[in-house]
């Protein structure tokens, strides 16, 4: 994850990376979607952070979402890879 200058790296913090066939259009429910991994930053200006998954997961969707709902979340490119 990248992110776009000082004030987004500050807000960069304390966010979880899942994995699963939910999805959150329509207000889907995410809570069977496995948690891949944490990042609890802060992260620094022009960094790119990266959040690896322990252990092999599935899924359509990958969601990042911020533990707390008081902040915006905005990144600059989000890359998710896959190994076949």
């Amino acid at each position: 994850m990248s992110d776009g200058g000082k004030e987004v790296a500050e807000r960069l913090r304390d966010l979880v990376v899942t994995v699963g066939d939910k999805s959150v259009r329509n207000k889907g429910d995410i809570s069977e979607n496995v948690v891949c991994g944490t990042f609890k930053g802060p992260s620094s200006s022009g960094a790119t952070e990266e959040i690896n998954c322990k252990h092999p997961v599935e899924g359509n969707f990958v969601i990042v979402q911020l533990e707390d709902t008081g902040r915006q979340l905005s990144f600059n490119e989000i890359e998710a890879y896959v190994e076949c």
